[in-house]
């Protein structure tokens, strides 16, 4: 039994494919500012990439996620928890200290109401 991969018209459309994102990466990168003409054309042709790959990835997710144990389950919500307060804390700990790293400022003293 054969594989759809196997399949002339699959392996085709990959080069096309390859091909063309080539010569666009590489037109963009020697043509610069002479390209933006095409610029239209490339966020069509990613949001039309993200039009079929972003629900895979949730069903994906979601089955995976539907797959798990209670105890699975459990252990993933502990560890994502931590993984939240963490980055928290660490934003929390850069908003506090990044204002230290900046010179203190002298303002003029005749503006400050008296």
């Amino acid at each position: 039994m054969t594989s759809w991969r196997d399949e002339p018209w699959v392996n085709e459309f990959f080069h096309q494919n390859l091909c063309w994102t080539l010569v666009g990466v590489f037109t963009g990168l020697f043509r610069g500012e002479y390209a933006a003409i095409f610029k239209i054309a490339a966020n069509g042709f990613v949001k039309l990439l993200q039009m079929t790959v972003l629900p895979y990835i949730t069903l994906s997710i979601i089955t995976s996620l539907g797959a798990l144990s209670y105890e699975q389950v459990k252990t993933l919500g502990l560890r994502a928890g931590a993984v939240v307060v963490g980055l928290w804390f660490i934003a929390l700990l850069f908003a506090f200290v990044i204002p230290l790293a900046f010179p203190e400022i002298e303002t003029a003293s005749f503006l400050a109401p008296r």
